[in-house]
């Protein structure tokens, strides 16, 4: 296995981990995100644009989405090596507090969330990461 594909594979098991600095310490100092292919990042309120997120626009992502969600767990289908490119196919599985209302009480609901992403190197540290949804 090489050492991008690992260090690919320790990037998302410390998102998992909800470990945001230690997902970061696999990306460069520049590292972008962009979401595609689901809710872009303007939609969300928080003054992102849809050009991509930085690292501190990363973190405040993460911050956001584990007021909602809890319990993440990535499993990948597929994961290939192209020269300064990781391709991955897998499926991310959460779980989402949903409050009493009208009259039902409160549950945990989950969902498993299909996608794929290119990461893109600078050296052996992530410097972008282009990630889709897909419908499950």
């Amino acid at each position: 296995m090489s050492s991008k594909v690992q260090v690919v594979e320790k990037y998302l098991a410390a998102l998992d981990a909800d470990n945001i600095d230690g997902a970061l310490a696999f990306a460069t100092d520049d590292f972008i995100y962009l979401p595609e292919g689901h809710v872009k990042p303007a939609e969300l309120g928080l003054g992102f644009s849809n050009d991509g997120l930085g690292r501190a626009h990363f973190k405040q992502l993460h911050a956001k989405l584990k007021e909602s969600y809890h319990g993440f767990n990535t499993t990948l289908d597929t994961i290939k090596e192209e020269g300064d490119k990781v391709y991955v196919t897998g499926k991310t599985s959460v779980n989402a507090a949903v409050p009493a209302h009208e009259g039902k009480a409160a549950h945990t609901a989950s969902a498993v969330v299909p996608f794929s992403a290119e990461y893109t190197f600078t050296g052996e540290k992530i410097s972008h990461v282009k990630a889709t949804q897909h419908a499950a």
